[in-house]
């Protein structure tokens, strides 16, 4: 899994939980192939297709994480005065 590393090279602790969620989301969808074809673990093309789809689905979900996280940063360092008035502001902007 070199491709992982390479985009979570800084290795974030919470790298894990985008791979995990990856790994469950590909084998989730694949599942019906995976359960008909007992040897399909043991084509080479097709795991490194799966391991492809589980580095992009990560790399995919991190990316997301991120830009949501940049958002809620941006809203709450705009928002001047006390928490109520935050979260107020946070829940009309939605």
């Amino acid at each position: 899994m070199n491709t992982c590393k390479s985009l979570f090279h800084n290795e974030d602790p919470g790298d894990e939980a985008y791979l995990t969620l990856a790994i469950q989301t590909v084998l989730y969808n694949h599942r019906e192939h995976l359960l008909q074809l007992p040897d399909s673990l043991s084509c080479e093309p097709y795991l490194q297709e799966l391991s492809a789809e589980i580095v992009r689905r990560a790399h995919k979900f991190k990316q997301v994480a991120e830009a949501a996280a940049r958002r809620i940063d941006m809203r709450v360092y705009d928002v001047k005065g006390a928490q109520m008035e935050c979260i107020t502001r946070l829940e009309t902007k939605n």
